[in-house]
């Protein structure tokens, strides 16, 4: 039996290919499930996160994630006098192009840039199941859940809190500061109370 397709949007913030949200995006503008506001909005959000600065001939990359990961990869360096000033202002350019902490944006858009961030961030808790994320020696053997669970709680504080700390950009984090922890909380509800260990234990040095 051929299974429904979700309503608007709950089909929007389940699907996870670009495309094909875009698709989804036409086809209820299309079919007058929002008005001309709101339409030219999600379409700007959609062009911002997965096409900003990029050739319109080049497949679709995810901005947001693709900021977690940047994050993440310069961690390791942040504290070097030589790269510290070029991390900055790459992220700080990558911030500007996301516009994920747009001072003009309105409260609608503001609701909605939180949501697609949400949206990242359970793509990106989803692939941590998964490829060498989930690996030990090698990538021969899957780690145990409870290591699992520690690495990515470690990346959370780094990528949403301590990187951010370190830049003096904190505030400009906020918005995936809020998606990464609610998004956790929501993919693993039951170690919800390991990552707020780990946030209250830090914060309180």
């Amino acid at each position: 039996m051929r299974r429904e397709a979700a309503p608007w949007p709950e089909s929007y913030y389940i699907e996870t290919a670009p495309q094909k949200r875009w698709d989804l995006l036409q086809d209820a503008i299309g079919s007058g499930k929002m008005d001309q506001e709101e339409a030219a909005l999600r379409e700007k959000l959609w062009k911002r996160r997965y096409s900003n600065g990029r050739s319109p001939k080049a497949p679709p990359r995810d901005g947001y994630v693709a900021l977690w990961v940047t994050m993440n990869v310069h961690s390791k360096d942040i504290d070097s006098r030589f790269r510290r000033r070029g991390i900055i202002k790459e992220i700080q350019n990558m911030l500007d192009e996301l516009g994920i902490d747009d001072p003009q944006a309105d409260a609608r858009e503001k609701e909605l840039t939180q949501q697609e961030l949400f949206h990242a961030m359970e793509i990106y808790y989803s692939t941590c199941n998964e490829g060498t994320y989930n690996s030990q020696v090698f990538g021969l053997m899957r780690m145990k859940k409870d290591r699992l669970i520690d690495k990515i709680i470690a990346d959370v504080y780094t990528v949403a809190y301590e990187m951010p700390a370190k830049m003096e950009l904190s505030e400009r984090f906020a918005p995936l500061r809020k998606a990464a922890y609610d998004a956790f909380c929501e993919t693993y509800p039951e170690e919800a109370a390991r990552l707020d260990e780990v946030i209250f234990e830090v914060e309180k040095k």
